[in-house]
């Protein structure tokens, strides 16, 4: 299995960040990968804030598969 098969196969489990992603399939380069899917159209990337305590709010990328439906 490839490394874009198991990034896909990640994200059919749900939406990750990219470190979870990482973690999960032990791909090295995973933002370049990442960047292809997301010009391919095969998944998404969505910026959500999180309030970390006494720090104030962070950013994070979730990333996410691109569901088709038929019409």
């Amino acid at each position: 299995m490839g490394k874009i098969e198991r990034i896909l196969n990640v994200l059919q489990q749900g939406q990750f960040t990219a470190k979870q992603i990482q973690q999960q399939t032990g791909i090295d380069n995973i933002h370049v990968l990442l960047w292809h899917l997301i010009k391919k159209n095969k998944i998404k990337k969505e910026k959500v804030e999180k309030q970390n305590a006494g720090k104030g709010p962070k950013q994070h990328f979730i990333y996410s598969l691109i569901v088709v439906q038929d019409a």
